[in-house]
């Protein structure tokens, strides 16, 4: 059974798990990791990053976007794949307009450049997964309607949509209810889908969405996913929840059939409060660790990123008191604010965060960028402020 255990900032640690367990307990000390910092080891050590860092073209709108150690060439370029809002559009009509696409840049901070499209709408939230020999892409949407026979926003100008906008409708797969799985045997593509991710549970699925996987040792895997808070029995709010769920097998592709995920969390979510936009992932001593989109209001009041942690591969999770980063990006020519920051995601390398990337909502969040920052001590590329 899964139990959420709230770790406050401490002065003087007892345990790893005081430290977040991004760091260790010595003396009654935190001893951080590289990428880490602070008393309990809660904040990532982002850098300064380019002004022009990450994507933000001058006609469109993104949100978030995932890029893998492997995308980044010798030469220091490097591929990203993003939620992409077509027709000039902004974020609040992403459910009819977000496109999967391939960006580059002479850098993994940016800027980066629209290439092409790689999912054709509607697709959005895009994670990449390395597993032997495959690439595996998750997103939400299946791609189906390049055609252009569902609601499409046309009359957006400079990356903000005009109100009214259709709401999404038609074919049952080209929605956020549907989260789909593609592999390929190139970052580069072509994406093969493979079908409906797939979650095993006593309970209802319906808007289980945005998986975020793992690969254990052992080649089975752990996810963590999103749902409304009113999925689980004797839950009555509406705002979103994160569960837990493994494969029982080693298998390609988990979460499709012949693999589904198998619920770890069938009467209760991890944490009783808003959280989503999970990213997953291992550290070096084997800890699962979670950065979110919120955090536990409790702690702190409420903010817009979030760090939880699990010693015993998920079978009991902590919640983050500290915060991992905040909604101000300091860069070469001073500081960007973001009214929201969302859809975080590492790159990792030596199994450690290198560069973090988000969404950032810019004056009332239709108007959104992708940004990217270093991690101070495992960023290949360091910029010095002005």
């Amino acid at each position: 059974m899964l139990v959420a255990v709230i770790a406050a900032a401490v002065l003087g640690c007892t345990s790893d798990a005081d430290c977040n367990l991004n760091g260790v307990c010595a003396k009654k000390a935190c001893l951080c990791d590289t990428a880490w910092k602070g008393s309990d080891c809660g904040e990532l050590d982002v850098g300064v990053t380019l002004e022009n860092n990450g994507y933000f073209a001058a006609n469109t709108s993104s949100w978030g976007g995932t890029m893998l150690v492997e995308g980044i060439e010798s030469n220091g370029s490097a591929m990203m794949m993003v939620s992409h809002m077509t027709q000039n559009c902004g974020l609040k009509a992403w459910t009819t307009n977000s496109e999967i696409a391939v960006l580059t840049a002479p850098s993994p901070l940016g800027p980066f450049t629209w290439a092409r499209t790689a999912i054709p709408r509607f697709a959005h939230n895009p994670i990449v997964i390395r597993h032997a020999d495959k690439y595996i892409l998750y997103h939400i949407g299946c791609g189906a309607n390049a055609n252009g026979t569902e609601p499409l926003v046309k009359q957006c100008k400079n990356g903000t949509t005009p109100l009214p906008f259709p709401k999404p409708g038609g074919a049952s797969c080209n929605g956020p209810h549907y989260t789909m799985a593609r592999t390929s045997d190139s970052l580069e593509g072509p994406w093969e889908s493979v079908g409906e991710v797939l979650i095993s549970t006593p309970r209802s699925t319906k808007w289980t969405t945005n998986p975020a996987v793992w690969f254990l040792a052992d080649g089975s895997a752990v996810t963590v996913y999103r749902q409304p808070a009113g999925a689980w029995p004797n839950q009555t709010a509406s705002s979103e929840r994160l569960g837990f769920a493994k494969t029982t097998k080693p298998c390609k592709v988990p979460g499709v059939a012949g693999c589904e995920w198998v619920d770890q969390s069938p009467t209760a979510p991890l944490f009783p409060f808003a959280v989503e936009d999970q990213f997953l992932w291992q550290d070096t001593r084997g800890n699962l660790h979670i950065i979110t989109h919120k955090s536990d209001p409790n702690q702190g009041g409420h903010s817009d990123a979030g760090h939880a942690f699990s010693a015993d591969l998920g079978a009991t999770w902590h919640f983050s008191g500290t915060p991992p980063y905040n909604d101000t990006i300091p860069t070469a020519g001073g500081a960007q604010k973001c009214g929201k920051r969302a859809r975080p995601s590492l790159v990792l390398k030596g199994g450690k965060p290198a560069y973090l990337l988000t969404g950032c909502g810019l004056g009332g969040g239709d108007r959104t960028r992708t940004t990217v920052q270093p991690i101070n001590g495992v960023a290949d590329q360091i910029v010095q402020k002005h």
